[in-house]
């Protein structure tokens, strides 16, 4: 064996050396970054984080004065829903054949999306007005015991 064989198996334990000592470096970051989110010494209870989640529930809600311009929150979704129900409709109508694709598909689609989210916002509201008159906007009485029903939203398709 010459010279350049030895610095040649050298150079190969050294990778390995470095190899070995790398793998161990990253275990041990591992092994503390799961610890790190397994315990912890302030963790705060869960019924804690269910009581500060309340609270902040409760302001907000009495930000908005829910029960107070529930109605109105329920005809502005109502007329919102309307407004995204016509979009789709314009969006089928100005495609060639009826069928929209590329982007006005996408656009179609978030619509749609938009319009599942309000729907379940009423639903939320719906809970919030339980036991008073105004129940919601798609299909039921609104306006605080008006007997006005609003018109039904359908999905066009």
């Amino acid at each position: 064996m010459g010279n350049h064989d030895w610095a040649m198996y050298l150079g190969y334990a050294g990778a390995l050396l470095f190899g070995i000592y790398l793998v161990t470096k990253l275990i041990k970051i591992q092994t503390r970054s799961i610890e790190g989110l397994t315990s912890s010494a302030n963790a705060v209870p869960v019924s804690e984080k269910l009581k500060a989640v309340t609270k902040v529930n409760t302001v907000e809600k009495d930000n908005l004065h829910l029960q107070k311009y529930l109605a109105t929150y329920q005809d502005i979704l109502s007329t919102v829903e309307e407004n995204a129900a016509i979009s789709q409709l314009n969006i089928v109508m100005n495609s060639s054949d009826g069928i929209p694709s590329g982007k006005d598909m996408d656009t179609y689609l978030q619509m749609d999306k938009f319009r599942t989210s309000l729907k379940d916002l009423d639903d939320y509201l719906d809970t919030m007005g339980a036991g008073s008159a105004a129940s919601g906007m798609f299909g039921k009485m609104t306006g605080g015991g008006s007997s006005k029903k609003k018109a039904t939203s359908k999905s066009w398709f």
